[in-house]
């Protein structure tokens, strides 16, 4: 049921019509409440999901407003969690570039990656991929 809500979150914020201010202020505070968290990171249909849906979103309100809200979650204790978020960074940071980041969030991106690089347990390409992207 999540992974068909997350494609329809991720289908309507892609739609012509919806204002990146209705998506900052109505869907945004639901999304990260219920949809980001450990459960969903340790499910890998549902992880790939919200990656993709969490970039859609991107997409459409500014990587700057995504970024800020998650960037914290590099330092949090699950590491399959930290994979996530250091995921979903590294492709909207792909798909829209660092210009809209200020040097506050610089500072928390990149005391994050290297909080999360240096307290991996088991080599992974997402790491070394998002340590690399923001280096």
């Amino acid at each position: 049921m999540k992974k068909i809500v997350l494609k329809v979150v991720k289908q309507c914020c892609g739609t012509d019509g919806v204002e990146p201010s209705y998506i900052k202020e109505e869907v945004l505070p639901h999304f990260f409440r219920h949809f980001w968290n450990h459960r969903m990171a340790l499910d890998r249909r549902n992880y790939r999901q919200l990656v993709d849906t969490t970039v859609e979103i991107a997409n459409k309100v500014e990587a700057a407003e995504i970024i800020h809200r998650i960037v914290d979650d590099l330092k949090d204790e699950n590491e399959a969690y930290r994979k996530m978020v250091m995921e979903t960074i590294e492709k909207i940071m792909s798909n829209l570039g660092a210009a809209q980041i200020d040097s506050r969030l610089e500072e928390q991106l990149i005391d994050g990656i290297l909080y999360a690089f240096q307290e991996q347990t088991t080599e992974d390409l997402v790491m070394l991929n998002g340590f690399d992207s923001h280096a």
